[in-house]
This record gives structure tokens, C-alpha cells and sequence, in this order.
């Protein structure tokens, strides 16, 4: 395989999680999905 140090980072990479216990509050919930359902997506066929 060619030797590549782009290539060899992504071949190497892993992801991390690290989750805190607390619940985010109802008004971030709300204010993510809202910002979510704003998203571009799908040439904007429904929107």
C-alpha cells in the first residue's frame, strides 16, 4: 500500500464518547429540533 500520512490518519482514527449523566433541559431540546427541522437537505423538496 502506498505510503500515505492523510491516508494512515484515517485509517487510524477512533472516536471518543464521553457522555455527561444530566439531562439537557426542555428548552435545548426544543431549540435543537428547531434548528435541526431548518436544515438544508434533499435539494429542499419539503421545505
Amino acid at each position: 500500500m502506498i505510503e500515505n500520512p492523510v491516508i494512515t490518519s484515517m485509517l487510524n482514527r477512533k472516536s471518543v464518547r464521553k457522555y455527561k449523566t444530566d439531562q439537557p433541559s426542555d428548552e435545548v431540546i426544543e431549540t435543537v429540533a428547531r434548528a435541526g427541522q431548518q436544515a438544508p437537505f434533499a435539494s429542499q423538496l419539503y421545505s
